[in-house]
């Protein structure tokens, strides 16, 4: 993210979104081999709220798989009974919505907050997978956020389906593919490319690197 000296290791995704054993039925551990990269304390500790709420409103998402919702009745859970500026952010202006068949608890969420997280995952992935940093833009969409403008969930969702028809062949990176993984296409000349992330199976992130 910067030139400063890196004095620590940042997990990609965060490592909070990884279960502790602890909290689960089974005795799968999901936190080895996590991605790691440089990075100085700015750019690691003081990101620590954004990446408690990004969390929370992933593992509320109704598509993911059932990790997720384990995942939120147990971590996500304590951390609002411990953090009540984290509760207040979550809970104001929410409601119950119908969704299909099934009504939801719906979440109100601060977009341009959630989109900046993803793009800083992929200038950490980027750097992973090519031991440099990217110098251009990196542009976040997801489907699974919902905007006023139906059309603009219109287009989220073709962008979705396009890119996912692009890369459905390519290789699945990430050892805890319960939680996370991802898959890339980079080209050189000019400098660019594609990554989807891809949350407990269900909260899918596209990135344009250009």
């Amino acid at each position: 993210m910067c030139d400063n000296k890196a004095t620590s290791k940042e997990h990609v995704p965060p490592k909070c979104f990884f279960p502790e054993t602890k909290d689960l039925k089974g005795s799968e551990d999901y936190r080895k081999n996590l991605i790691t990269v440089p990075s100085c304390e700015v750019h690691n500790s003081q990101k620590s709220t954004d990446d408690s709420y990004l969390l929370a409103v992933i593992t509320a998402h109704y598509e993911n798989g059932p990790l997720a919702k384990e995942h939120y009745s147990t971590k996500i859970k304590r951390a609002l009974k411990k953090d009540e500026g984290l509760k207040r952010i979550i809970v104001q202006n929410s409601q119950y919505k119908n969704i299909g068949d099934e009504k939801h608890f719906v979440i109100s969420t601060d977009h341009n907050r959630i989109i900046k997280q993803f793009e800083r995952m992929g200038y950490a992935l980027y750097y992973h997978e090519k031991n440099e940093h990217w110098d251009g833009q990196i542009s976040a969409l997801t489907p699974n956020i919902y905007w006023e403008d139906s059309d603009i969930n219109s287009t989220l969702q073709e962008v979705a389906d396009h890119g996912d028809k692009g890369l459905n062949h390519m290789e699945k990176f990430g050892q805890n593919e319960e939680v996370f993984y991802y898959r890339r296409y980079f080209v050189d000349n000019p400098k660019g490319g594609i990554m989807e992330l891809v949350f407990f199976k269900g909260f899918e992130v596209w990135l344009h690197l250009h």
